[in-house]
Parts: structure tokens; sequence; C-alpha cells
């Protein structure tokens, strides 16, 4: 683990997705960051730092949104940018309450590894 390489916090209650990203990212000389729940997301964020967040919406508890609030809400972690990965399929509603608030929202099986990568290097400036 590269600790100059860019912070990439994935937040995701499924393990099976936070595997994938994280073989995806790590090869592609992103530090990978991983928390199994928003409430975990949130803490890891304020305490970690990242460059960047990964971000389920669909989690038990802690939801994605709860999440976005959380950390827009917060002086120190306003700035972070977050990028939605997700399955569900959003309804003019969560459209509206994520605008302004993320960089980007993806259906987790429209992006292919490589696209993800680059993207993911265009926005962290490496």
């Amino acid at each position: 683990m590269v600790e100059n390489s860019a912070r990439i916090l994935l937040v995701d209650d499924e393990p099976a997705n936070l595997e994938l990203l994280e073989s995806i990212l790590q090869p592609a000389g992103f530090t990978v960051l991983r928390a199994s729940g928003g409430q975990e997301g949130v803490e890891m964020a304020r305490a970690r730092k990242p460059h960047l967040i990964l971000l389920d919406l669909l989690m038990p508890e802690v939801t994605g949104f709860d999440v976005v609030a959380a950390l827009r809400g917060d002086e120190s972690t306003r700035s972070i940018p977050i990028m939605v990965l997700t399955s569900k399929n959003l309804t003019e509603e969560d459209k509206r309450q994520l605008s302004g608030q993320v960089a980007a929202v993806f259906e987790r099986n429209s992006l292919a590894s490589a696209e993800l990568i680059g993207w993911l290097h265009q926005l962290v400036g490496t």
C-alpha cells in the first residue's frame, strides 16, 4: 500500500462488492479503505479523509443517502467527492436528493472497470 497514492473509501454492506472494487482499484494504484456500512463509512471518512468515496445507496440502518447527508453536513468532509455506485433504479426524488451532493451516480452493472479507473484518476487528479 503506497501512502502517497489516492485514498478511496469504499462504503458497501456487501462483502462481494467490496472485494470486487478493491481488486480493480488496488492494482490501478489506489489505496483502498473499506467500510462495511454507512455509520462505519461516515466515521472512517472523518478519521482518514479519503480523496474520494465510492458509496452504495442501499444499506441497512444507515443508508447511502444518510451518509451523503452526514458528510455534507460536516465541514471536515464536505469537500470529499462522493461517487454513488448502486443497483437501485433511482426515482426522480432520489436524483433530486443527490443532485449537487455527489460527483456522479453510476449503475453498478453499467460501468466497465477500465472506465471506472479512468474516471477515478480524472476525479482525484492522479
